[in-house]
Order: structure tokens, then C-alpha cells, then sequence
């Protein structure tokens, strides 16, 4: 004997437990999963016959959608109840236009079936050409554009997925500065805001925008000892944004090593390792790239970087007191080599500087008690190899690579791994401080010419 539930009651079965829940959600406003699926309907369908969906289903019906949504294609549909729609004022589907309903619907729909989890903090467009929607989660509820909640997610029909919403959506336009502030970039946009690049990026023409997390900015904030509102009030934020974003539609595939020109012609150097992983003046690493927003692509950044602002020359004179190189900063100046480092033609280079412990053992091998004790053609030559041609970031260093050097006819190797330079490994906590004209790099030993 059967006791099971009569086949053709499961239909109904299943659109009970739906409308029981959407009940129990308008009244609580709590997100539910509802268990059953309903792959034996289209989108249309579904909506048709569930009565918490009235004022949607004749709309589709007016606006000849529902044809489009029981073809052969997938759409994601978020589903505004009768409530949601009672909310704004409208009890039937006559309470607006047909243009204005298809604007609305199209808005509301995207293409392919999308889960709740597959939408969750990313940028969706929707079929409405222009608009996005942008789910996020907050204390455990799912969100539309961080206004409307999810009631009932996760609805499987043959065609697509349903998402009910107790709201109406408003459109957002789909540009650089709506799509920054859904993914949370809010020190990024303030400081566009603040410096008018608000109306560019919103506007028709076309940026590449790289974006520090509010994360990376607290960090910047904290190590420069300033506040977001001391950053916010500065007479260069203007310049300082302006690193940040490139005209025209760049695509990450297209970043090769080298400089590119920022909006008010800075320059920006960008590396790729062996990874493939991209990185802006040898600081930041970009970590999502491309995301579309419409008018241009943003990508995200572990930090800020900044614009170099220093010569080589004064960025050796630091380091030879806050850090440990000021042995080689010594002799450079003993060997009349360090006014060679600064200038307006001089450069770029990429100085690979032996710190104090290298001296020392050099010095022990040797048989001296410092650089002035030193052959002065030997010290000479050996501090002319440690400096080389073009701007060279760690991230671009390639196996076998070779670069020329001051010392005429004599270059250096370069190995990836480490990274190292002449198998010598760099100091790893003073790699890529980036100048005006080069780059710093700490190395752990004296690198001989005749070795190499």
C-alpha cells in the first residue's frame, strides 16, 4: 500500500512550502532557503503561478517579456514581490508604463543562472545596458546594492534562478566611481570626491583605475603618521590620486615591464614575475584585476605606492644611516662616484649596494682595515660593477638575464629565484626603494668583476 503523496499533488506541495515561506519572510524579514526546486517550471511560469508574484507576472505579460524569459537562454532573475512593488506605490501593473516596466524588469534580470553564493560580493551587470547590481553580505543577510535584502534565494527553475526581494531595486549606473563605492573602496572614492575626479570617472570617456584596499590605506596612514583627514586636507592629493589611474581601457594581459603614463603624466612602472603576478613600482601587487565598471576596469591593490620623489643619491645617503649601508656610501664618496648618481641625465639605473657586513668580509679578505686602505683602482671598479643600466624591479629579474654596468665591458647575471644578483642573494627587507632615476637594492656580499 502507497501512504506517499499522489505525483500530481507535488507541484502544489512544493508552491505551498514557497508561498508558506514568503509569508513568514514578509512578516519576519528573514532570509530563508527554501528546500524543494522547481526545474519542472521556466521563469515565467513560476512566477505566473505563485500569487506572492501578481503584480510581476502581468507586468511580464504586458511587456512581452515573458516570451524571452521560456526561450532556450538562462537569466538570473531578482523577483520584487507585491509588497515590494505596494511599497512604492504601485497596486497594479497599470500604474505604469510599458517603456517604464521594461526598464524596470531589465533591470532586475541578468544573464545566466546565477546562485547566491556565485553573485556574493561581485559586479554583475544586468541586461538594463549600463546597470549593475552588486550582492553583498552584512551580519548574515544577503544584500542588493546595500540597501534591499534577499528574502528567498535560490530558487532553480528550467531556465534560470529566482532571488525574492522585498524592495523595488533602484538602477545604479555601471562606472568606475558607483562600481568603487559597492566594492567597498570608500578612502579610494572619498578621495576622488575631494579632488573633483568624481565627475571624470563617472563621465563617457574610458580608465584604467588601480585601486588601494581601505586596508592598504590605514597602513600607508599609520606608517606616514597622518590621519585620513590629514590625507584628505593635503595640497598634493590631486597628484597623489592622479597615480592611480590611466586613460584609457588598459587590460591586465596588456601591462608589460616598463613605464606608462599616468592621467596627468606621471609615470608608473609596472612588473610582472614568474607568476604572473603584476605589480606597480615594485611595492604594489595587484591582486583582482580587470573588474568591469562600464567606463574603464579597476583593479585592486595590497598597498599604496607612491611616486618616487628622491635621487638615488639621497636615498643612499638615508640608507647609510637607517639602515646598514654606509660603508659603500663611504667609499662611493672616498672613489668621486656619488655625484654620478644624481643629475638630470643621469639614469636610470639600478644600484646593487653591498651592505656593512659585505664591507666587513671584504674588507677581512683583503687584508684592510677599510675602504681607504683599498688599491684605488680596485675599490673604483668594484663600486663602478655594482652599479647598472635601466630601472630594474626584483619582480622583473629573469634567469640568465644580464645587465650592463658602469664598469665598461663587465655586466651582471640575474636569477629569479632568491631574488639574486651573481648567485649573491639581495637583502630581502631593502629590495625596489624606488627613485627619481633607478632603483636600490641591498646585496649581501662585494660582487667581484673578475667572477663574472
Amino acid at each position: 500500500m502507497h501512504f506517499g503523496k499522489p505525483k500530481h499533488l507535488s507541484v502544489s506541495y512544493g508552491l505551498f512550502l514557497f508561498t508558506m515561506a514568503i509569508g513568514l519572510l514578509l512578516g519576519c524579514r528573514e532570509e530563508q532557503t527554501i528546500p524543494p526546486d522547481f526545474k519542472q517550471f521556466t521563469i515565467t511560469e513560476f512566477i505566473n503561478q505563485d500569487p506572492n508574484f501578481r503584480i510581476l507576472s502581468e507586468v511580464l505579460e504586458q511587456t512581452g517579456m515573458k516570451e524571452e524569459l521560456d526561450g532556450d537562454r538562462e537569466f538570473t532573475l531578482l523577483a520584487p514581490t507585491n509588497k515590494a512593488f505596494e511599497e512604492i506605490g504601485i497596486q497594479s501593473v497599470d500604474d505604469r508604463t510599458s517603456e517604464e516596466w521594461e526598464q524596470i524588469v531589465r533591470y532586475h534580470l541578468a544573464e545566466a543562472s546565477k546562485s547566491s553564493d556565485s553573485l556574493l560580493n561581485k559586479i554583475q551587470e544586468t541586461i538594463l545596458p549600463g546597470y549593475f547590481w552588486f550582492v553583498s553580505e552584512e551580519e548574515g543577510q544577503l544584500m542588493v546594492n546595500s540597501e534591499v535584502k534577499i528574502l528567498v534565494k535560490d530558487i532553480t527553475t528550467s531556465n534560470g534562478a529566482i532571488h525574492g526581494l522585498g524592495q523595488v531595486l533602484e538602477p545604479v549606473t555601471l562606472n568606475i566611481m558607483e562600481v568603487s563605492k559597492s566594492l567597498g573602496f570608500t578612502v579610494f572614492v572619498e578621495g576622488l570626491r575631494k579632488t573633483g575626479f568624481d565627475e571624470l570617472l563617472s563621465g563617457e570617456g574610458q580608465y584604467t583605475v588601480f585601486i588601494p584596499s581601505d586596508e592598504a590605506f590605514a597602513t600607508y596612514f599609520e606608517k606616514q603618521g597622518v590621519s585620513q583627514e590629514d590625507w584628505l586636507s593635503s595640497t598634493n592629493l590631486k597628484d597623489f590620486m592622479s597615480l592611480f589611474v590611466l586613460e584609457g581601457k588598459v587590460e591586465s594581459t596588456d601591462l608589460v615591464p616598463g613605464p606608462l603614463e599616468t592621467i596627468e603624466g606621471a609615470l608608473m612602472y609596472f612588473g610582472r614575475d614568474l607568476e604572473d603576478g603584476l605589480w606597480i613600482n615594485g611595492q604594489a601587487a595587484i591582486m583582482n584585476r580587470d573588474i568591469n565598471a562600464g567606463n574603464g576596469l579597476i583593479n585592486r591593490l595590497d598597498m599604496v605606492y607612491t611616486a618616487p620623489n628622491k635621487s638615488l643619491l639621497f636615498l643612499l645617503s638615508e640608507s647609510s644611516t637607517s639602515a646598514d649601508y654606509s660603508e659603500f656610501e663611504a667609499a662611493m664618496i672616498y672613489s668621486g662616484l656619488i655625484n654620478d648618481l644624481e643629475g638630470e641625465d643621469i639614469g636610470p639605473l639600478t644600484i646593487f649596494a653591498p651592505n656593512n657586513q659585505a664591507f666587513n668580509a671584504w674588507y677581512q679578505e683583503l687584508g684592510v682595515s677599510g675602504y681607504y686602505q683599498i688599491d684605488e683602482t680596485l675599490l673604483k671598479t668594484t663600486l663602478q660593477y655594482h652599479v647598472a643600466l635601466g630601472r630594474v624591479f626584483t619582480q622583473d629579474f629573469r634567469d640568465g638575464d644580464r645587465l650592463f654596468t658602469w664598469l665598461e665591458g663587465h655586466e651582471l647575471e640575474l636569477s629569479a629565484e632568491g631574488p639574486r644578483v651573481n648567485q649573491a642573494a639581495l637583502v630581502s627587507d631593502y629590495i625596489n626603494k624606488h627613485a627619481l632615476n633607478g632603483v636600490f637594492h641591498g646585496v649581501s656580499v662585494v660582487l667581484d668583476p673578475e667572477e663574472n
